[in-house]
């Protein structure tokens, strides 16, 4: 109920629109006194909620930028999986370092090596 729908039922409730109730203005005073701090009430309760509201978007929005960062990690060592060798050439060559392609080829074959791959995505260095 807002404070003006209650100032208006007081005043029904009380009878000051019949005219056996006279209204004094220290009453109508009174009245709207205790509408005005109804309403400051309510809007203490508004700015409460939206308070809270904004508080879970904003933990929401971070767990959502943290998921996001994760399934950009694990498409990433999906992406590896899927293409053994060309990850394994890119790795070497950030290293600086020769390899074998014939060993490369191998070992990309090598469902262990994919595992441990796979497994190493699943449960990442923190």
């Amino acid at each position: 109920m807002t404070a003006v729908e209650w100032l208006v039922e007081e005043m029904i409730n009380k009878k000051f629109f019949s005219s056996d109730t006279p209204l004094s203005f220290t009453t109508l005073e009174h009245l709207t006194n205790q509408a005005k701090q109804m309403e400051r009430e309510q809007i203490e309760e508004l700015e409460s909620s939206l308070k809270l509201m904004n508080s879970i978007y904003n933990e929401d929005l971070a767990i959502k930028k943290e998921l996001g960062k994760e399934v950009e990690r694990l498409r990433g060592a999906l992406n590896q999986i899927a293409d053994p060798l060309k990850y394994m050439q890119n790795k070497a060559k950030e290293e600086g370092v020769d390899v074998n392609g014939i060993f490369l080829i191998e070992l990309c074959k090598n469902a262990e090596f994919l595992k441990g791959m796979a497994i190493e995505a699943l449960n990442p260095k923190q």
